[in-house]
């Protein structure tokens, strides 16, 4: 009777084991995906931690720029800079940022982070994309993602903040009073001025490392703008914003409107309304009423639509991160 209370108490522990283990490889699974670069604070990538602003224009109109609003200020973070950064830690007024991009999914991200934590380059790729990590609990967070995908925040969620990629000249044109960063001491003017990802924008090849999901029914380094709504994601083609300018669209069981105006795209929860594009950086709903697509604020009022989540980026990007992703058509 004895051997046999045994033997049944070891068969309960070996199935505890085994799916404790299940449990622990399901969960880390995203972990195995995290790829080792370089070291943490890379000094070919540097994390800029202090921010200094400029009244010296040094852009050409041409040259982009990842543009943000924040407590009413405009803010400018040159694309030649972020290339070399890829994260920025910033403070506009009360509210703590950081700016983000990665060269090789071409997405600018930007999140609010709380006033004592800084994020950092972690020298890591997750799915060919860039990984930060913060200073408080070391986790490490997928920037399309927008969460911890490992340590102790693993799972949490980073705050989505409004932004837009455009050209100089066109953000000058929309915030006359916008903030520019000065260009940091780690490289030289001309280093910064060199397009150190030039080869790699100009070939097909997607990434640095080989895909997990593939789609070849359209070139992989195609512009998406990726938009979230509950547990779904939808692909709008830049060739699609461009061409129709605002789509309205259900995704996740609501009403949406993407928009497409001086080569910035953002997307908005619709309230119901339907609508069309009219002039200019003007939408028109159903209902006779102007809203700027950049802002999504209605003319003449203080309403504002409410951001959708959305992220820029390739169209390869976009199927490693949302596998299942539908993809928006224009009508035959």
């Amino acid at each position: 009777m004895t051997s046999a209370k045994q033997l049944m108490f070891l068969l309960i522990i070996s199935v505890l084991i085994v799916n404790s283990n299940r449990r622990f490889l399901f969960w880390d699974e995203e972990a195995r995906e995290i790829v080792d670069v370089l070291p943490k604070d890379p000094k070919q990538i540097p994390t800029i931690y202090r921010v200094l602003d400029t009244e010296t224009e040094y852009l050409l109109n041409d040259s982009m720029v990842v543009g943000v609003v924040v407590d009413g200020v405009p803010k400018a973070y040159p694309l030649m800079v972020l290339d070399r950064h890829e994260v920025v830690n910033d403070q506009i007024g009360e509210t703590h940022i950081i700016a983000s991009y990665c060269p090789l999914t071409n997405s600018p991200l930007v999140f609010t982070r709380p006033k004592q934590t800084s994020f950092g380059v972690s020298g890591k790729l997750f799915r060919n994309n860039l990984v930060l990590y913060d200073n408080v609990s070391e986790t490490l967070w997928s920037q399309i993602y927008m969460r911890g995908i490992q340590g102790e925040l693993k799972g949490a969620s980073l705050d989505y903040h409004q932004c837009y990629m455009m050209r100089w000249g066109e953000w000058k044109k929309l915030h006359p009073e916008t903030r520019l960063i000065a260009l940091p001491d780690n490289f030289s003017e001309q280093e910064y001025m060199e397009d150190s990802y030039a080869e790699y924008r100009a070939s097909p090849d997607p990434g640095v490392f080989p895909l997990k999901y593939q789609d070849f029914s359209i070139d992989q380094k195609d512009m998406m703008l990726a938009v979230t709504v509950g547990d779904e994601t939808k692909a709008y083609p830049y060739s699609a914003l461009q061409s129709e300018r605002v789509i309205s669209d259900t995704l996740g069981g609501q009403e949406i409107v993407v928009t497409w105006f001086a080569g910035s795209t953002q997307a908005f929860k619709a309230e119901g309304r339907l609508f069309v594009y009219d002039k200019g950086s003007w939408m028109r709903s159903n209902n006779g009423d102007n809203w700027d697509v950049l802002t999504g604020s209605m003319n003449g009022s203080s309403h504002k639509l409410e951001p959708a989540p959305c992220i820029p980026l390739y169209w390869f990007a976009c199927k490693e991160f949302y596998p299942e992703t539908q993809m928006y058509a224009l009508d035959p």
